[in-house]
């Protein structure tokens, strides 16, 4: 499996370390906005000396028409980055063919604290939205 991951903070890049190790991983594609944060978390990945092959590209996830190109090239990724990037990210996965599964999301819509394109209703609609099937 070709597996992207989308952010290569703490939480990308720490889920990076864990499944490069594990069977049936073939490559790891990681990606992130910041440059600098890609490039230390590509050299200590390569410092684990996994055989997992390892891609890093600089991506902004707000970009949805870049995320869909770079995850077509993939069988899954794993949206690391943050809850307001969730409906490009995802929307580019589609696009690309890729499935998807993203970290964190608000249950509900909260008036001033989580706005609703940042919630999973709001991910079920862009499914519904693409005429997708999830069973």
């Amino acid at each position: 499996m070709r597996l992207g991951i989308l952010g290569a903070g703490a939480e990308g890049s720490g889920l990076a370390a864990l499944l490069a190790g594990e069977d049936g991983i073939e490559e790891i594609a990681l990606a992130d906005v910041d440059e600098g944060r890609l490039a230390l978390a590509e050299s200590r990945l390569r410092a684990i000396a996994s055989p997992t092959g390892l891609e890093a590209s600089v991506l902004d996830a707000a970009d949805a028409e870049r995320v869909g190109r770079w995850a077509a090239e993939l069988d899954a990724v794993l949206n690391a980055t943050m809850p307001h990037l969730n409906l490009s990210a995802m929307a580019g996965c589609l696009a690309g063919g890729a499935h998807y599964m993203d970290l964190n999301g608000g249950p509900f819509e909260v008036p001033g604290v989580i706005p609703r394109s940042d919630t999973i209703d709001a991910q079920f609609e862009l499914d519904g939205a693409l005429g997708l099937d999830r069973a």
